[in-house]
C-alpha cells in the first residue's frame, strides 16, 4: 500500500480510462478554511455569509466512477453559507454536467450553529435550479436551469 509522500512523489498514477466501480464516503465534521476558490465567490448572493470558514453537515454519498466521469447521486450538502443539493456528472474530460438546487426557504443566517442534514428527498418548497456544465474550452459555467434538467427524471 502507497504511503502519502509516494503518492505526492508521483510513483502511483491512477489511469482513469480504465477506471471503473463506485465510492460509498461519509464525510463528518468538515469543514474548509481559508479556501480561496470560496472565498472568492460573489458573496451578495449568499448574503454576506463568512466564507473563509465553513462547516458542514455531514456529507454522504455513492459516486459512480466510470473512466473519467464521475456520477454524483443526489447528495446534500449542508453547510453554514449556503445548502444545496447536487446531482449529475463530473467530469475530468469537459464532461461535466451538474444539476444545483438551492432551496430559498431553510438557508440559516446564524453561522454559529452546526448545519443538519434534512435528507434527500426532504420537501424543499420553492428553489433555485442551476446547471454546471462545461462549456468549449472546458471551464465550468454556470447558468439557470429553467427546464429543471433533473427535477423532471423521476
Amino acid at each position: 500500500m502507497p504511503n502519502l509522500k509516494e503518492i505526492e512523489e508521483n510513483q502511483y498514477k491512477v489511469d482513469f480510462e480504465i477506471s471503473k466501480g463506485y465510492i460509498d464516503f461519509s464525510l463528518k465534521n468538515g469543514r474548509l478554511v481559508n479556501f480561496q476558490p470560496l472565498m472568492d465567490i460573489d458573496n451578495n448572493f449568499l448574503q454576506k455569509r463568512n466564507l473563509s470558514d465553513v462547516s458542514f453537515g455531514e456529507l454522504k454519498d455513492r459516486l459512480d466512477i466510470n473512466g473519467n466521469d464521475i456520477y454524483v447521486h443526489r447528495m446534500e450538502i449542508s453547510s453554514t453559507a449556503v445548502n444545496m443539493y447536487v446531482e449529475g456528472t463530473y467530469s475530468f474530460a469537459d464532461n461535466t454536467d451538474l444539476s444545483i438546487q438551492v432551496p430559498l426557504h431553510g438557508q440559516k443566517k446564524d453561522q454559529d450553529e452546526a448545519p443538519k442534514n434534512k435528507g434527500t428527498s426532504a420537501k424543499t418548497g420553492m428553489s433555485v435550479f442551476l446547471r454546471a456544465k462545461d462549456d468549449k474550452d472546458g471551464k465550468l459555467k454556470f447558468s439557470y436551469d429553467l427546464l429543471g434538467r433533473f427535477r423532471n427524471k423521476k
